[in-house]
């Protein structure tokens, strides 16, 4: 299944990405402002860029093309509000990914408040609520 079938996209993006499977040497569309990256057929970021590294929204997914990041950047990092996702695809009916945490982002790290969600069988819950440095609940 094409990238482009897993996910919804507008008509201007899809033409994009039907674009870049047909030029294989093609890895990033950018004019500093929205791109994508592409890694042997299989989108691996949506989102914004300025001078080359993603800033701003956006989107990342992991080389089976399933959801890991979305939210904000700065400098090619994860920076800023976002929601992070377990990189073993959906959960349950396969719907939705699997949500691991969601809230403050400094340099690619959970920094700030955020919650933190445990995983399980019948759905999820939050595991820790509060405060976040360097990626370690703190309270």
């Amino acid at each position: 299944m094409d990238v482009f079938e897993k996910k919804e996209e507008s008509p201007f993006m899809e033409n994009i990405m039907k674009d870049m499977f047909r030029n294989k040497n093609l890895e990033r569309i950018t004019d500093n402002t929205f791109g994508l990256k592409m890694e042997r057929k299989v989108l691996k970021y949506e989102g914004e860029y300025f001078k080359g590294e993603r800033h701003g929204k956006g989107k990342e997914f992991n080389k089976e093309g399933n959801l890991i990041y979305e939210g904000e950047y700065a400098n090619g990092k994860w920076d800023g509000k976002g929601k992070q996702y377990t990189d073993e695809g959906m959960f349950g009916t396969g719907r939705e990914p699997n949500l691991l945490y969601e809230g403050e982002f400094k340099n690619g790290k959970w920094n700030g408040k955020g919650k933190k969600y445990r995983i399980g069988l019948v759905g999820r819950s939050s595991e820790h609520e509060g405060n976040f440095v360097d990626g370690k609940f703190v309270g």
